[in-house]
């Protein structure tokens, strides 16, 4: 998907088997053939810029979204043919949605802004409200939630000065032991063994493998912030920042960039496993969306 548009910012892409929706300035898109098409979806009358999307781990049986708008979120249950909205502030913006793992017995999603701090939403859309108790930063830049071997869920919260975490799905929050001077925190990423990945603005990525009560710098040094982060099925970790895409590719903290031509003027701005084991989605700056498949390159390795 291209545009002529400079400004038709891509801010997140989600996908469900071979289903994908693209959250863009210019509205919500979906495609059914693996994104080689798109289809703008009808939210409302007007057009409408969407900032974050969010699908219900079973897709397949329960077909909810949810999708941050100016002002709150939008829901629809069918897929994205009917919309509700859940209205929030005027001066809400939705940086990223989670819903919970367990969504289809406990109709709980969690919303991240940027000036309110997070909410919950719960009775599958139907209850709203602030969840904000030790959350001592109320500026969320990205959120993800971690499910352990006993399907106990733990949500993170990246934001201006930190990490904070929350064992209890929001009702209270811990600061995270991550060193202040590397934030802002701008992505969050968990892989399946429980290793989580932020991308910072100024700092490049880190890693822990203790829940947080370590960090380890990923290796190198990153031209710009790192936007997002992602991983294919692989396991293959790929970063993007505002001049390159990056993949990492050993323990030893290798990295590759890979040789894509990026336009002057335009920047990768998210990046979303492609469902296969190689490949990942990248948005851009000015709503284009490509398919790339970082093990094959080709690419000029860096430490």
């Amino acid at each position: 998907m291209e545009t002529d548009d400079l400004q038709d910012i891509v801010f997140s892409i989600a996908r469900a088997d071979d289903i994908y929706f693209a959250a863009r300035q210019s509205g919500l898109y979906r495609s059914e053939d693996g994104g080689q098409t798109w289809e703008l979806l009808q939210i409302s009358q007007d057009s409408i810029s969407v900032t974050a999307i969010a699908l219900a781990p079973n897709f397949g049986s329960i077909p909810y979204i949810f999708a941050g708008i100016k002002g709150g979120v939008v829901y629809s249950e069918d897929g994205g043919v009917r919309w509700t909205v859940i209205e929030m502030s005027e001066a809400t913006i939705v940086s990223s949605i989670v819903i919970s793992e367990h969504f289809a017995t406990d109709g709980k999603a969690f919303v991240a802004t940027t000036t309110e701090g997070i909410y919950c939403i719960s009775n599958w859309g139907k209850a709203c409200q602030r969840w904000n108790f030790g959350l001592l930063d109320r500026q969320i830049l990205c959120m993800a939630l971690v499910r352990d071997k006993v399907a106990h869920q733990t949500l993170w919260a990246g934001t201006s000065s930190g990490i904070f975490r929350s064992t209890n799905l929001g009702n209270s929050w811990q600061e995270v032991p991550f060193p202040m001077i590397h934030a802002p925190v701008l992505s969050l990423m968990v892989s399946p063994e429980h290793i989580i990945y932020v991308g910072t603005e100024n700092h490049g990525v880190y890693y822990t493998l203790d829940n947080g009560q370590n960090w380890v710098f990923a290796g190198r040094a990153f031209l710009g912030a790192i936007n997002s982060i992602a991983m294919t099925t692989a396991k293959r970790v790929v970063a993007v920042s505002e001049h390159e895409i990056s993949t990492l590719v050993d323990i030893d903290n290798d990295w590759d960039i890979l040789d894509i031509p990026i336009p002057q003027g335009v920047y990768p701005t998210c990046v979303s496993s492609a469902g296969d084991e190689t490949s990942v989605l990248v948005g851009y700056s000015n709503g284009a969306i490509m398919s790339i498949t970082p093990a094959f390159g080709p690419y000029v390795r860096v430490r």
